[in-house]
């Protein structure tokens, strides 16, 4: 019948099977709990899927009540403990393999004693257990490298941790530019400065606390490590983390003479529809007809101004003191890598930063030339203002008086 035929050939396969078991068992079970590759180095758990394909079909011919080999019964006994086992090499692994994939070059000199202590106890795993070895053996080779592993992945996430908080610190500086327009309005220059070094002070104060936080995040890393400060791996480290600053304050200038250049570029002024910043007047001060305030340093000005004790500010006067401002900010932050000196230099050398403050003054002298071109048309009309008035009157009234033939 068909139902005969059905459970001899089931019997049949699982006779093929179970004469298998043996050969899969002898090869599968005594090869190493790990392998690594030669290239990348990276971990792999070698609990072959030949074993994982078996002890799922012992499985379901358990629940079958099917007369399995023994070894086929103390290979499924032993199922949980190989789950667990498997589990928590799969946990090595990955925190080992993120560390060789994520660890920068400046790191690894650092971490490069927990990573020698590391693989000296994988050697154990790699060359030595075996998946039939004793499972005391194997637990406590496991237990081990998950201390070591775990403590050197802490320690590489904990200097991420801080590098990114570095970086946060530094994109908040830059996010925001040390220059704001806060109204689309023209405004007359000292209140436009007034404003402006309200907003200036608090700006620095910002970057101040931010600098602290730096250095903190800085110490943060240093502890972790347990590294001397004058190790050569942590001086090199604290170098890398000192040109992240550098680029940081780099960033923060560039992003606030950006802002200042689209305040100042007339395209970019139309562009977004907005007013010119700054009030300027034409003021007569005769015999001459003048910008109050100036344009450039050593354009005439007013009288009352050039007589006063304050030296005259330009136009350019303001853009310069901008410009300083944001310079300043080198000053508010302190190296990493040594106690004195700024980031001044950096600043000034910097391709980025030269650019853009030529933009600006090209920009503004462009400017100044514009209006001082618009300023000749008033010209024409000079003798409205030169001659005296009085001398023009007499010499009109001799010219329009005509003697009478009475006399």
């Amino acid at each position: 019948s068909i139902r005969a035929s059905l459970l001899e050939y089931e019997a049949e396969q699982f006779g093929k099977w179970a004469a298998t078991v043996d050969g899969t068992l002898a090869e599968k079970l005594t090869l190493p709990l790990l392998l690594r590759d030669a290239k990348s180095g990276e971990l792999t758990v070698n609990f072959d899927l030949r074993l994982v394909k078996l002890l799922n079909e012992v499985k379901y011919f358990v629940i079958q009540h099917k007369d399995i080999p023994e070894v086929a019964q103390s290979l499924y006994r032993s199922a949980e403990r190989f789950r667990v086992q498997t589990g928590n090499l799969e946990l090595v692994r990955g925190k080992y393999n993120h560390m060789l994939e994520h660890m920068l070059d400046v790191e690894r000199p650092l971490l490069k004693g927990q990573m020698k202590a590391i693989d000296k106890v994988l050697e154990k795993g790699l060359k030595v257990l075996t998946w039939k070895d004793d499972d005391a053996e194997k637990n406590k080779f496991i237990d081990e490298a998950m201390e070591l592993v775990s403590e050197a992945h802490s320690t590489l996430l904990e200097m991420k941790a801080n590098m990114r908080g570095i970086q946060a610190v530094l994109k908040k500086w830059s996010d925001t530019p040390l220059i704001v327009r806060r109204a689309a309005k023209t405004y007359v220059p000292d209140v436009f400065m007034e404003e402006h070094t309200q907003q200036l002070e608090g700006r620095y104060r910002e970057i101040t606390d931010g600098n602290k936080e730096i250095h903190r995040l800085l110490l943060e890393s240093n502890k972790v490590l347990k590294v001397s400060k004058g190790a050569p791996a942590w001086r090199a480290y604290v170098e890398f983390i000192n040109n992240i600053l550098v680029s940081g304050i780099a960033t923060t200038v560039v992003a606030s003479l950006q802002s200042l250049l689209r305040l100042v570029d007339p395209a970019e002024l139309a562009k977004s529809e907005a007013p010119p910043l700054l009030e300027i007047k034409v003021e007569l001060a005769a015999p001459d007809v003048v910008f109050a305030p100036a344009l450039e340093p050593g354009d005439k000005v007013l009288t009352e101004v050039a007589g006063s004790r304050k030296s005259p500010t330009s136009v350019m006067d303001f853009v310069q003191r901008w410009i300083s401002d944001f310079y300043n900010v080198v000053r508010l932050v302190k190296r990493l890598d040594r106690q004195e000196g700024d980031f001044l230099k950096e600043m000034e050398e910097d391709e980025e930063v030269r650019f853009f403050v030529h933009r600006i003054v090209g920009e503004c002298e462009r400017n100044a030339q514009a209006c001082k071109a618009m300023l000749k048309t008033y010209s024409v009309h000079r003798p409205l203002w030169t001659k005296d008035i009085n001398l023009s009157l007499e010499a009109y009234l001799a010219e329009a008086m005509k003697a009478s033939e009475e006399g």
